[in-house]
Formats: structure tokens, C-alpha cells, sequence
């Protein structure tokens, strides 16, 4: 509502109140006799404006249409560039398990049969290693003879070790001290006799040690000139007077020269024997030159090796060296085959720890391995699955048998015999690794001997089986079992006679709980079966055996 309006309505207002208030003031001359009757307020009003909503118009006839001229002059914008370098990737590896200074091991068993084990090592190093390792195991049961008598079957088993290693660039230093005791009873008497043995009389102690020191080459480059070698000194003796220091040198080189990588191997043994019945040195001296190659599809060797050997004479001998394989299907159907030979050294160390009941202070020929000839089939079926199968014919003069002394009454030491053999065998395996607590491993062999003078393949069994599964259950419950199969052999009897030993199985469980990370318990069931087999001929093994104990990490 705008000003004037409102000024009318106030004018309007005032007259009304002044012509009530004030009437015989205002109108003095005469008396208006008038009635007045007021219906409402008065309300005044406005009544609404229109709007014209007309736009002007431009109607321009002449019409331009506008042309542009223009010009670009290139130049080039200067801009500052900057790298900002990026952070390399870089490979996170799996956190790597803890390591401990050392364990110890304790356990004991029936037969009063203890076991002990120390273990003692440098933590993970780049640079260095060094351990010591030390076991007694050994056992005072009595096991019955064939005459039903029980004799006494005592051994003990000791070593000692220790080792080191240095790692350089491109090359590694490594050696160790070792030192031995071993006993064992001559127990195995003739079950015909009716006798008791002296237990100082047939006792055997052997007394081993040594010291090795190698150096090789680690040059992930086969065009380089790599090296191995390595110094061997033992020394062995028993409670007879038998002494044997022996000594090895060795070496292997190896370079790539046009696609081709060339090598060789030389080997010197030395082997000095004495006892109050001989004495004797052993020598046997090897030169073996090869060439190889290898691609994806195939691989070969060719070479040969050169012996010489001064044991019963000097004695020159050239074997052949022949190796190649293929792929049918990559990694999965793998032929070979492969022709080889050699001369192997039988030294009193090596044959006193096969046969620790030999016969004290005896001299022992090498084996020439003439001929050996090998053909297989390898390959992983899967991840999970690996095979290997193989047949091999091998031709041996001076191999060696075992028979019982028949020059001692009690015949409870063995003699060597020798002989030209000829050898067929069939070798299987099978592992199969179900998942990582699942495994399996199974090895079977077959042996057909064939010897020329002898009239059986003394204590040489015709077919072996092993069998071995490992549960693991949460790194808590680790559960192993082994079962060995051995066939039928043959030993010579009273009157050089063969003498058949029964097969056997031998079935043994072992089940450790890990309660923490550096302590378990463990125990272990040998020969459950309870089979009294024979080791030896005339010497049983004992029977069942259960053995419990603990581990724990320092």
C-alpha cells in the first residue's frame, strides 16, 4: 500500500472522530439532528493493476555475415620435466623358521637299550657355518640261540663330529673332525656246541677316526673353470692289533667349451694295513675324462675311467663311461640308459663296519667291476607322484661273500670268499607325497646271482621291499612307519653246505608329539612282529624292542 492512500484513510479517520467529538464546537449556529448506524470498519481496497507482458520486437532487414581472418604462429612451450624415481619391487620371502643352538635327545628302551644325541650348531649365517654332533646308542639284552640259549648281544655305537664351512664369492671351504668307538660280542656261536663264551674273549672294540678338508667352486656360470677337491685321512682299529691309516685325495674339474662341457676326475686312494698276521698297502689310482651336453630334450656323457691297481699286483684296467637320457613327455616318461665300470677298493675300514663280526687281521682283495649296464624309465606322473624303474647287468671278478670261519671250532667269526659273478637286477621306487602331511615311499629289488665257482651268493638276498609313510597332524603328532622285507638267503653250513635263512619281515612304528616348539616326546617300536631273524647266520637279532625318550632345543 503505497503513501497516498494511507494519507486519505488517516484524513478520513480524523473527520469522523472530529464530527463526534466535537460537534457543538464545530457547528456552534445550529443543532443537526441526524442518526448514524455503522453496518463495519470500514475496509478500503485495491483493486488489481494489469500488467503488460508485451516484449519489444527488432525487425532488422539487413543481415551480415561476419568473416574472420586469423593467423597461428607456432612456439613451442618450454615446460619443466621432472623424474620422480619409483621404489623397485621387491620379492617378501616367507618368514624363515627359528633356529636353535642345539638339542639334546634322551631315550631308553627294553634290552636296557640307551640312547642319547647332542646336537650343537651356529645359528643362520651367509658366511660360516659350524656344528657338533655327538650319539651313543647301544644295548646289554640276551636274544636265544637256535639251541634255545641265551647269550649275551651287547654293542655300543659312539661318534663324535665336528664340522665347519666358509663361504667366499665364488667359492666354499669346508672340513671336519670325527672320532668313533664301537663294540661289539662274537655271540653267534655254533648252536651244535655245548659251550659258554667268555664275554672278554669275544669282545670287539673298534677305534675309528678322520679329518676332511674340501674346496669348491661356486660359479653359477658353467663357462667358468669349476673345481672340487678334497683330502680324506682315517684311521681304524681294533682290540686284535689291527691298525689301517688310509688316505684319499680327489678332485673334479669341470668348464664349457663350445657348447660342450668338458671335465675330468682324479682319485687317489691309499690304504696302509697292519695286524699281527699281514701287512699290506692298498693303492688305486683313477683318471676319468668326460665330455657332456644337455639340452631340453636330451642329455649324454661320454668318457671313460682308467684304474690302477697295486693290490695283489699291479693291475691296468679301462672301463667305459656312457650316459644318455630323453624326453618322451617332459619330466614325465623319461628313458635312460647308461655303461659303466670300476675298481673298487676294500679296505678294513669299510669291510669292518659291513660285518663288524669279521674275522680280525685279514687282507682283503678289490672288486673289478668289469661291466655294468643300466636301462630305465623315470618321471613325475604329477607333483605329487615321481617313479623310477631300472634293469642293470653287471659282470664282477673278486666280488666278495661271507661264510663262517670253519677253521675255529665256535665259527662264530666270518672269513671272505671271492668269485667272477655275473648280476641281473630289476630296482623300483615309488613316492608319492599325498600332501604335506601325507607321504609314501616304496623301493623293491630283485637280485639274480650267477657265480662261477661258488655254489650260492652267500648272504646275498634274492629280493628286497622296504616301506615307508609319514603322517604329519598339525605339526603337533608326527606318526612314521617302516617296513622291511628281506627274501631268502643262503649261508654255508657246518659241512659247506647251503644253509637256507628264512625271509622276514621287520614292521617298526615310531610316533613323536611335539607338546612346544623346543620340547617333544617321542617313542619308537621295533621288530613289533617279534620276529627272531638272523642277521647274520648264527647271529639273531632281538625281538620286539620299544624304546621312549624326549627332545628338547636349547
Amino acid at each position: 500500500m503505497n503513501t497516498s492512500i494511507k494519507m486519505k484513510i488517516y484524513i478520513g479517520l480524523i473527520l469522523i472522530i472530529v464530527y463526534h467529538v466535537l460537534p457543538g464546537k464545530l457547528f456552534s449556529q445550529g443543532e443537526i439532528q441526524k442518526e448514524v448506524r455503522v453496518i463495519k470498519p470500514y475496509s478500503p481496497t485495491l483493486s488489481d493493476a494489469s500488467k503488460i507482458n508485451l516484449l519489444p520486437e527488432f525487425g532488422d532487414t539487413a543481415k551480415e555475415n561476419p568473416e574472420f581472418e586469423y593467423k597461428i604462429f607456432p612456439r613451442m612451450y618450454e615446460t619443466e620435466f621432472r623424474i620422480n624415481p619409483i621404489k623397485p619391487a621387491k620379492m617378501v620371502g616367507l618368514p624363515l623358521p627359528k633356529l636353535y643352538k642345539s638339542q639334546i635327545t634322551f631315550g631308553l628302551g627294553n634290552y636296557l637299550t640307551p640312547l642319547a644325541e647332542l646336537s650343537v650348531n651356529e645359528l643362520r649365517s651367509k658366511t660360516n657355518a659350524l656344528a657338533l654332533y655327538f650319539k651313543h646308542h647301544s644295548s646289554h639284552g640276551k636274544v636265544k640261540l637256535e639251541n634255545n640259549r641265551k647269550v649275551d648281544s651287547d654293542f655300543s655305537d659312539n661318534i663324535l663330529r665336528l664340522y665347519g664351512k666358509k663361504m667366499f664369492y665364488r667359492s666354499v671351504v669346508e672340513g671336519g673332525l670325527s672320532g668313533g668307538y664301537n663294540s661289539v660280542l662274537y655271540y653267534g656261536y655254533e648252536p651244535s656246541l655245548d659251550t659258554f663264551l667268555v664275554r672278554k674273549e669275544i669282545k670287539q672294540k673298534i677305534n675309528s677316526g678322520g679329518a676332511r678338508v674340501r674346496a669348491y667352486s661356486t660359479n653359477p656360470d658353467s663357462s667358468h673353470f669349476n673345481y672340487d677337491a678334497g683330502l680324506t685321512y682315517d684311521i681304524v682299529s681294533d682290540r686284535f692289533k689291527s691298525r689301517e691309516n688310509g688316505f684319499v685325495i680327489s678332485t673334479k674339474l669341470s668348464t664349457m667349451v663350445k657348447e660342450i662341457y668338458a671335465g675330468g676326475d682324479l682319485k687317489f686312494q691309499y690304504y696302509d694295513f697292519n695286524s699281527p698276521v699281514d701287512t699290506s698297502a692298498n693303492i688305486i689310482f683313477d683318471i676319468s675324462p668326460y665330455f657332456s651336453k644337455r639340452t631340453a630334450e636330451w642329455r649324454f656323457l661320454l668318457g671313460f675311467t682308467t684304474s690302477f691297481d697295486t693290490r695283489e699286483k699291479t693291475s691296468f684296467g679301462i672301463y667305459p663311461r656312457a650316459e644318455f637320457e630323453f624326453n618322451i613327455v617332459k619330466d614325465v616318461l623319461v628313458p635312460y640308459f647308461g655303461l659303466s665300470g670300476r675298481r673298487e677298493i676294500n679296505n678294513y675300514q669299510k669291510i669292518i663296519f659291513e660285518n663288524p663280526y669279521i674275522k680280525p687281521g685279514i687282507r682283503f682283495r678289490n672288486t673289478d667291476y668289469n661291466l655294468i649296464g643300466y636301462a630305465g624309465l623315470k618321471g613325475c606322473y604329477s607333483s605329487r607322484l615321481s617313479y623310477n624303474l631300472k634293469a642293470s647287468y653287471t659282470q664282477a671278478d673278486s666280488m666278495i661273500f661271507y661264510v663262517n670261519d670253519s677253521g675255529d671250532t665256535l665259527r662264530n667269526q666270518f672269513i671272505p670268499l671271492y668269485d667272477k659273478v655275473s648280476v641281473l637286477s630289476l630296482n623300483g621306487e615309488l613316492t608319492w607325497h599325498h600332501s604335506d602331511k601325507i607321504q609314501f615311499l616304496i623301493k623293491g629289488n630283485y637280485y639274480a646271482y650267477d657265480p662261477e665257482v661258488l655254489e650260492k651268493p652267500w648272504h646275498k638276498p634274492v629280493f628286497e621291499l622296504s616301506f615307508g609313510a609319514g603322517y604329519n597332524i598339525s605339526q603337533k603328532i608326527l606318526a612314521n612307519a617302516n617296513i622291511f622285507y628281506n627274501g631268502k638267503r643262503y649261508a654255508q653250513g657246518v659241512l659247506a653246505d647251503p644253509l637256507e635263512l628264512k625271509p622276514y619281515m621287520d614292521i617298526n612304528f615310531s610316533v613323536e608329539y611335539r607338546y612346544t616348539s623346543i620340547l617333544s616326546f617321542f617313542i619308537k617300536l621295533n621288530n613289533c612282529n617279534a620276529v627272531r631273524y638272523q642277521i647274520w647266520n648264527q647271529y639273531p637279532a632281538q625281538k620286539f624292542q620299544i624304546m621312549g625318550g624326549f627332545s628338547y632345543a636349547l
